[in-house]
């Protein structure tokens, strides 16, 4: 009997004891994230890499962005979210430069990304509220507690402002845009003492070198928009703005095109020769007698435009209304009626359409009708490499997109500036170029102020 107590006894210590274990491991600390640290000073450098505009041109010289005001250091975990903030003066970390830049310390099995971007004061940087997303992002200005504002939000909620570029006295001054650079953790060798980042401009430029007809028909160019393109535009390039005004995605039936530069955003506007007041046909008619139109002698006209990058997840490359492989605006076309419908709401390709408002000097000289206002359009949306033949399907940060000259014949005149029955318009020849222009007195040089 005792023996059999004795045995009850052992167990039921024995069954304590595992239990007792089991919980020690269940109450195991989880293993902190074993530290990496890597500690160095660092600089940024701007791109001077690349040929120049009009590599012809032999006094055509490279455009190196100026590094003014605050420079940011963003460091970034693997879910993007900036864990850390550094703001210095872009005279403290230029390359070349007496000193060493700034002292970067970190942990890479915690940071993955360090993420550069400069020129930040000039009313060129906000911030979306995702919990928000149809109330307009906030404005970053000079003089923000850049660490305190943004560690804790997530990298594309950040946004560059495409109508921001530039400064308050020359929007299209090519040297004052934002930049951009950055730096997987992992590819930066242990033990290395010093980095230099290299930074280029954040966004793309379009070019225009004139319009010319094929069939000799005499026109006269109005007005020069953009269409299908952002106001705004998340740091990653895949944060579309959801605000309805930093949208650009103007229907076929809006009155911007007509009433131009009163409803326009005029970042994306050009009013080339716009004749008579509001949207009445001139009286009496201009005399028309050419047949190209083009800027100013060596200019271009040229507007800033927002790189968007989300893949088309429908994408396929034999239904014209799916082969392209990066999506942008959602526009509502043309399709034949008299009254809208979301039915017929389809969306673009991620390169921004140009859109041209022509008056004809003979109307019956193409086979569509003018417009209310006695008006025709051209519309481009479809680009193709000059030198490679290949489409273009997104643009490029730092990159201008440069067309000589668009030739058009009279079957691409169209009643409306978007018509469903041409979904590709005209194709544009462009080619790619660096963030270059041509030197000479003045800037930005080449391009035809509004």
């Amino acid at each position: 009997m005792r023996n059999k107590y004795l045995y009850i006894l052992i167990s039921a210590l024995v069954l304590m004891l595992m239990v007792a274990c089991q919980g020690d491991e269940m109450k195991q600390p989880v293993e902190p994230i074993e530290e990496e640290l890597m500690e160095l000073s660092v600089q940024i450098r701007p791109d001077k890499t690349g040929s120049s505009r009009g590599a012809e041109d032999e006094t055509a010289i490279s455009i190196v962005p100026h590094l003014n005001g605050t420079v940011l250091f963003l460091m970034l975990d693997r879910d993007s979210v900036i864990q850390d903030v550094v703001s210095v003066d872009a005279d403290a970390v230029r390359y070349p430069a007496p000193n060493n830049g700034i002292r970067l310390k970190f942990n890479r099995n915690e940071i993955e990304k360090i993420k550069v971007i400069g020129n930040v004061d000039d009313n060129k940087l906000y911030l979306n509220n995702p919990s928000t997303p149809l109330s307009p992002a906030t404005l970053l200005p000079a003089g923000t507690d850049w660490k305190a504002t943004l560690v804790g939000k997530r990298f594309e909620d950040l946004q560059y402002d495409i109508t921001g570029q530039g400064t308050g006295g020359d929007q299209l001054d090519p040297q004052q845009v934002n930049v951009f650079g950055g730096v997987l953790t992992r590819e930066i060798p242990m033990g290395n003492a010093h980095l230099i980042v290299v930074v280029k401009p954040a966004i793309s430029r379009i070019e225009i070198g004139g319009l010319k007809s094929t069939d000799n028909i005499k026109f006269l160019l109005e007005e020069i928009f953009v269409d299908n393109n952002f106001k705004k535009m998340g740091l990653n390039y895949m944060a579309y703005p959801t605000y309805t005004n930093d949208l650009i995605a103007f229907d076929w039936y809006n009155s911007a095109f007509t009433t131009g530069p009163t409803a326009y955003p005029k970042e994306f506007y050009f009013n080339v020769n716009k004749q008579g007041a509001g949207t009445a046909k001139p009286s009496p008619m201009p005399t028309i007698t050419t047949t190209e139109i083009t800027p100013k002698v060596d200019h271009w006209w040229s507007f800033y435009v927002a790189p968007a990058w989300v893949p088309n997840p429908d994408y396929d490359d034999a239904d014209p209304k799916q082969d392209h492989e990066y999506i942008g605006n959602v526009i509502e076309p043309y399709v034949g009626i008299d009254t809208p419908s979301p039915i017929y709401k389809r969306t673009y390709s991620a390169m921004p359409m140009l859109i041209f408002k022509i008056l004809l000097d003979d109307p019956d000289a193409v086979e569509a009708d003018a417009d209310d206002e006695g008006r025709h359009w051209i519309t481009i949306k479809n680009y193709k490499n000059a030198d490679t033949g290949e489409r273009i399907h997104r643009m490029a940060p730092g990159y201008v997109y440069q067309i000589k000259c668009i030739e058009f014949t009279k079957d691409d005149v169209d009643k409306e500036p978007i018509k469903e029955a041409s979904p590709y318009g005209i194709d544009a020849v462009v080619s790619v170029k660096d963030w270059t222009y041509v030197g000479g007195a003045g800037m930005p040089g080449p391009i035809e102020k509004r």
